[in-house]
């Protein structure tokens, strides 16, 4: 069973720290889709990207319909 304040942490949204330490994590020579941008791309570009990037990633978590599972 998931705790109301357990849920609210799980679905909240990440931090830009976050997101880089989740794609620095990453090997760079992998491709994680069909563009072929591997993850050497996310990170050699950081400087330029975070910004766009990160909104991005926050766009998905507003723009989510929030489904409560039971």
């Amino acid at each position: 069973m998931v705790l109301d304040m357990d849920n609210l942490e799980l679905i909240k949204s990440p931090d830009i720290e976050e997101v880089k330490q989740a794609i620095f994590s990453m090997q760079s020579n992998k491709t994680h889709g069909l563009d072929e941008f591997g993850t050497g791309s996310f990170k050699q570009y950081w400087g330029l990207i975070k910004e766009d990037l990160y909104n991005c990633i926050l766009e998905f978590f507003c723009s989510r319909e929030n489904v409560a599972v039971n």
